[in-house]
């Protein structure tokens, strides 16, 4: 299931739910209105790193292009995650991710071993 606070293309707050779609994912208050992501993998060297070229798009016809680097180093009993992500149009957007979106996926990572 899809769960979203926000809308990361204009910074409004939405919350919504979607399940799975056949032929893609998307996450809105319904079929018509959906925030659509599409990730393609650039590189990846398991089991160090990982880029990624995410396109979101949004129910008006907004998209958004970044670029993520996620690095993986063991460190002592675990792993070290490293994610830099690129390519945002606007600062506030940057902060945006840097400040909730990422925050919130390392808090769900960091969460699921306990389930």
């Amino acid at each position: 299931m899809c769960r979203r606070e926000h809308h990361p293309l204009s910074g409004r707050r939405r919350g919504f739910a979607a399940p799975p779609r056949p032929g893609g994912s998307g996450c809105g208050p319904d079929h018509d209105h959906l925030f659509r992501e599409t990730q393609t993998f650039l590189v990846i060297e398991r089991p160090h790193r990982l880029v990624t070229e995410p396109v979101g798009s949004s129910p008006d016809g907004s998209t958004m292009t970044t670029r993520v680097e996620v690095t993986f180093e063991p460190d002592g009993a675990g792993t070290l995650v490293t994610v830099v992500q690129t390519g945002f149009p606007a600062v506030e957007l940057r902060d945006f991710f840097t400040q909730e979106v990422w925050v919130d996926a390392f808090a769900r990572i960091e969460a699921y071993p306990r389930r």
